[in-house]
């Protein structure tokens, strides 16, 4: 098993060796992302890619982590989006290349309208406000629990789920309070209000492709396109 992954490893740097000296960055690219880069940062790239590179063709999959890297280790994808919480670590996985591109601020999302609109803009404050929250099985969530207990409390979560347009629309709506990083929150603002959290965490928005793959002219283009994107897309 060794010996073959080695074998792929270099067939793939051959690959983008050969790709590297052609003329167009071409072909398909096929990447496993989460939902909020999706909805941010994902259409700007795409946006630049086209007009930079109008041969290359880019697939895009929404996926968890844990079957993104599977799927990138089994040669379904060709790249995968991640994102790394505070305190909660993304394990490294042999074989793979990671690449950050942007830090992203991490805040208390509170309703302007609403029974918990005229709470204190402090989570040690919230602890009987009702929550909405992604499932504990998901790093987010994983994260935003640890978040309210280091506040001193367990969260109420009324609402579960891994939609963060759906958090925001139950925050605007009245109905919960939640957190939301700001490059989300830029786009989706209206009727909330940001507060910042203790200690002032971000999450780390990240790329990770095969060792094999890390110079091909497909790779290094939409690494560049997303951080260009990201900074177009931080408030």
């Amino acid at each position: 098993v060794e010996h073959t992954e080695a074998v792929l490893a270099r067939l793939e740097q051959a690959e983008a060796a050969l790709a590297a000296a052609q003329t167009e960055v071409r072909g398909t690219l096929r990447v496993a992302s989460f939902q909020s880069v999706l909805l941010s940062i994902g259409p700007i790239a795409l946006t630049l890619l086209a007009e930079r590179h109008p041969e290359l063709q880019v697939e895009i999959t929404q996926r968890e982590v844990t079957s993104a890297y599977e799927g990138l280790l089994a040669h379904d994808f060709d790249l995968v989006l991640g994102e790394e919480y505070p305190v909660v670590p993304e394990p490294h996985s042999a074989g793979v290349h990671r690449e950050d591109f942007t830090p992203d601020a991490l805040r208390l999302a509170m309703p302007t309208t609403g029974p918990f609109a005229e709470l204190e803009s402090d989570i040690g404050a919230l602890s009987g406000a009702s929550w909405a929250v992604d499932p504990e099985s998901s790093t987010t969530g994983r994260w935003e629990r640890a978040t309210c207990r280091a506040a001193g409390f367990e969260a109420i979560v009324r609402f579960e789920t891994t939609d963060p347009l759906l958090h925001a629309h139950l925050v605007r709506t009245g109905h919960a309070v939640s957190f939301m990083s700001e490059i989300i929150a830029a786009q989706h603002l209206a009727g909330m209000r940001l507060v910042a959290l203790p200690g002032d965490p971000h999450r780390v928005l990240f790329t990770a492709v095969r060792d094999g793959r890390a110079e091909h002219p497909a790779i290094r283009a939409f690494r560049e396109a997303l951080t260009e994107a990201a900074s177009q897309a931080t408030p």
